[in-house]
């Protein structure tokens, strides 16, 4: 990856070693996220131009891919995944969904909105009951809700401009 975005052998070598253990990318270390980007751009762009050719929505974030569409794109799958395939990476079939609920990182997916998990309300409700001033589940809802809004607040302001 180095090398590719124009470093010399020998800086690459070295950027590559202070970054890297065994050669391989650590999780969980500040440069671990970025370096994790840069070697997946070149897939990042075919991806999304293969989602821009289908009237897909392609989001990533680090190792977890969403494409979404408000038509069935299912005819598509199996070239999605020889793009990613092709680039050196493996599927995990576990966790590759094509349909049903969607919790992407954590939160759940609708057509025209986002929100907690059922998980998330029910300790949301338990919340209530505690009288405490630290409710990090209500804070987090309450954060999830508010993208909604300001969606809709995005949508009535483009349309006025």
């Amino acid at each position: 990856m180095f090398l590719r975005i124009g470093y010399s052998n020998h800086i690459a070598y070295w950027l590559t070693k202070l970054t890297s253990i065994e050669f391989e990318l650590p999780q969980g270390t500040p440069t671990s996220t970025h370096i994790a980007n840069l070697v997946f751009l070149p897939t990042d762009y075919k991806l999304i131009s293969l989602a821009n050719k289908n009237n897909l929505v392609y989001t990533r974030y680090v190792d977890d891919i969403t494409l979404s569409s408000q038509q069935d794109f299912k005819q598509e799958i199996n070239e999605i995944l020889r793009v990613i395939e092709s680039n050196g990476f493996k599927i995990s079939f576990r966790k590759t969904k094509y349909h049903g609920d969607q919790i992407i990182t954590g939160i759940q997916v609708f057509n025209n909105y986002i929100d907690a998990p059922a998980t998330i309300k029910i300790k949301v409700r338990n919340e209530r009951e505690v009288q405490t001033s630290q409710k990090p589940y209500t804070a987090y809802i309450i954060r999830i809700r508010d993208a909604n809004k300001n969606k809709v607040k995005k949508k009535i302001f483009n349309k006025n401009e």
